[in-house]
C-alpha cells in the first residue's frame, strides 16, 4: 500500500457470516440463562431451550444446582453476551449498510467485538479448569467423549474463530495506522519521501 493511501473497509462474507451466526446462538443461550429457572427441564419455556435438557449435565455451570447456589458466573457472562452481540450487529450495520466515513471505522467495532469475544471465552474456560484442585469443575465429571464432542468442539469454536478475526482486523487497522502516520511499509520510520521533504523544507527555512 503507497504511504498515504488509506483502504476504506471491505467486509469479508465468512465475517458476516460468523458475527451472523454467532449472535443468534448467544441470543438464544442468554436467553436460556436469564429465563431460569423456567427454561429448566420441568420449566414452562424449556420447550424452546430442549437442548439444554442434555447439556446442562455436560457443563454443570449451566445446572439446576448451580443458579440454586446463586453461582453468579453464568448469569454475569450472559451480561457480557448482551454486550457482545450489540457489538457484533453495529459492526454488520456498519459493514454493509453504512456510509464511507462510518464504514471506515467498522474494523475497530468488529475488532473490539471478537476481542471481547475471545476474552470472555478464555475466562469461561479457565473458571473451569482452574475451579479445584482436580481442575475441571464443571465439566471433568465427562467421558473423554463426551468432553471432546459435546464441550470442547463447539466451545472451541468461540476460541478459534475470535482469534483468527481479530487478527484480519489487527491487520488492517494496523495498516491504515501507518498509513496515515506517513510509514506504511517502512519498519525504520518515515518514508524516503517524507524525509526529503522535511529536509527540503529546512533548506528553504535556511536560505530565507
Amino acid at each position: 500500500m503507497a504511504v498515504g493511501a488509506l483502504s476504506i473497509h471491505k467486509p469479508q462474507t465468512w465475517i458476516s457470516a460468523w458475527f451472523v451466526f454467532s449472535s443468534l446462538l448467544v441470543i438464544w443461550d442468554t436467553g436460556y440463562i436469564f429465563s431460569r429457572p423456567h427454561s429448566f427441564k420441568d420449566g414452562f419455556l424449556f420447550p424452546i431451550w430442549a437442548a439444554y435438557g442434555k447439556y446442562e449435565g455436560v457443563d454443570l455451570i449451566y445446572s439446576r444446582k448451580a443458579w440454586e447456589d446463586k453461582l453468579g458466573f453464568t448469569a454475569a457472562q450472559a451480561s457480557l453476551n448482551v454486550v457482545e452481540t450489540i457489538l457484533n450487529f453495529t459492526y454488520l450495520g456498519l459493514a454493509h449498510f453504512a456510509e464511507p466515513r462510518y464504514l471506515a471505522v467498522s474494523p475497530l467495532v468488529g475488532f473490539t467485538a471478537v476481542v471481547m469475544t475471545w476474552s470472555k471465552t478464555a475466562l469461561y474456560w479457565l473458571q473451569d479448569y482452574l475451579g479445584g484442585p482436580k481442575g475441571w469443575t464443571y465439566t471433568g465429571h465427562n467421558s473423554t467423549f463426551d468432553w471432546w464432542i459435546l464441550f470442547a468442539l463447539p466451545n472451541g469454536l468461540w476460541l478459534i474463530f475470535p482469534i483468527i478475526i481479530a487478527a484480519f482486523f489487527g491487520l488492517e487497522i494496523a495498516e491504515n495506522l501507518r498509513s496515515a502516520a506517513g510509514v506504511a511499509g517502512n519498519p525504520k520510520g518515515p518514508s524516503a519521501g517524507t524525509r526529503s521533504r522535511s529536509k527540503s523544507g529546512r533548506k528553504s527555512i535556511k536560505s530565507q
